[in-house]
């Protein structure tokens, strides 16, 4: 399957060579950057709506909705692994290199925390959670638990075998007795306690950024979230006189007129953005 192949490519003829030059500018800003920040959004990916409609997985899904809906997460994150090009992620792992960053991801597959890629996980800020961490889903403790080491292993073997179903009893919180969920956004009562402690870390870092070289970089940051990414990082380019800002978004690219002096629109698919930047 060719990844991607369903996205409208904005850059047409000559394209290529417009790509190279925004590429090769950013990467200047980068190299003469005090600081980068890193915004990953919803669409440096596969989405859950593609994964649902892929025919290719739908075993997994159809299983799962018998008697273990509350795996489906894990089942998206996996589609996502499976399906996006980990070139984007390389590649933008040595963009970063040697560098101050930071990153804020709106992603839910947890690809970001892929320990091949070499980001360091004390600079990764995740506010919509993932499947690293399970949690109550009435939140009536307000804590996280780590996935217990034989779920993990029945989710292995559900993802290698799907035909004979997950066969794992749903865990159950030892207070409440609800069901355990994935700490992640659409819980129906997410624990932000997941993200906060690197979210405190998070605004530390930014304070920092204040009249130093910074360098701002978002990657498929749509209007699902635009508090997070979208709109603080388009403030914080505006009030640093040092910043550059860069929006890769096959739809969503365009910037403010206030920051037209300092920011640049790339309007391409950022895995494609970033997948083909070293070659």
């Amino acid at each position: 399957m060719e990844k991607y192949s369903g996205f409208f490519c904005h850059v047409t003829q000559g394209g290529n060579f417009i790509m190279e030059k925004y590429l090769t500018l950013l990467k200047e800003k980068i190299e003469a950057s005090d600081m980068v920040l890193v915004g990953i959004g919803e669409s440096f990916g596969y989405t859950e709506k593609q994964a649902l409609e892929n025919k290719e997985y739908s075993i997994y899904f159809d299983k799962l909705k018998e008697e273990n809906e509350w795996a489906m997460p894990y089942v998206y994150a996996k589609v996502a692994e499976q399906e996006t090009d980990e070139k984007a992620y390389l590649n933008l792992a040595k963009l970063l290199e040697n560098k101050n960053y930071f990153i804020v991801s709106l992603r839910t597959d947890d690809l970001v925390y892929k320990k091949e890629f070499g980001f360091k996980e004390e600079r990764i800020v995740t506010p919509c959670g993932g499947v690293r961490k399970l949690q109550c889903e009435n939140n009536c403790n307000n804590d996280i638990f780590e996935v217990p080491s034989g779920v993990t292993i029945a989710l292995e073997n559900f993802w290698a075998n799907p035909e004979n179903g997950l066969e794992v009893p749903e865990q159950k919180c030892s207070e409440c007795n609800k069901n355990l969920m994935f700490n992640r956004m659409g819980a129906s009562k997410y624990c932000e306690e997941g993200y906060l402690p690197m979210w405190e870390k998070y605004t530390k870092w930014l304070q920092g950024t204040l009249n130093h070289n910074l360098c701002i970089l978002e990657l498929g940051a749509g209007m699902k979230y635009p508090s997070v990414i979208r709109w603080p990082f388009e403030k914080m380019a505006f009030f640093n006189k040092k910043a550059s800002i860069f929006r890769v978004h096959h739809k969503l690219y365009q910037l403010t007129e206030e920051l037209s002096e300092k920011g640049y629109a790339v309007p391409q698919h950022p895995i494609e953005f970033l997948s083909n930047s070293f070659e």
